[in-house]
């Protein structure tokens, strides 16, 4: 956030204190009614000041604007080592399991 709005949220100790200190310890399980209350109230702070430079609109907003999407699937050989070490690794995994 601060390379897009520098200063928007203050200076690390500032928003520790004000914004993450409160969030977190009102989630907590042995958050008094109180402490909850204030993590409510800054997460909408939080979020209102988030608002005006975090933009959650869905892709279709710019697919006018984007070219076509092409995919394509190329099947490559895998060399010997490749095959040992593939080998190797599903072989770790059937271990583990």
């Amino acid at each position: 956030v601060d390379f897009v709005r520098p200063g928007l949220l203050g200076t690390e100790s500032s928003f520790t204190r004000n914004f993450i200190g409160p969030i977190l310890n009102g989630q907590c399980v042995d958050s008094t009614p109180q402490d909850v209350k204030q993590m409510r109230q800054r997460s909408h702070v939080l979020h209102g000041l988030l608002k005006v430079c975090v933009d959650r609109a869905d892709y279709r907003v710019l697919s006018s604007y984007l070219p076509a999407k092409h995919e394509y699937v190329i099947g490559v050989r895998m060399s010997r080592l490749q095959c040992e070490l593939y080998r190797a690794y599903l072989k770790g995994l059937s271990v583990a399991s």
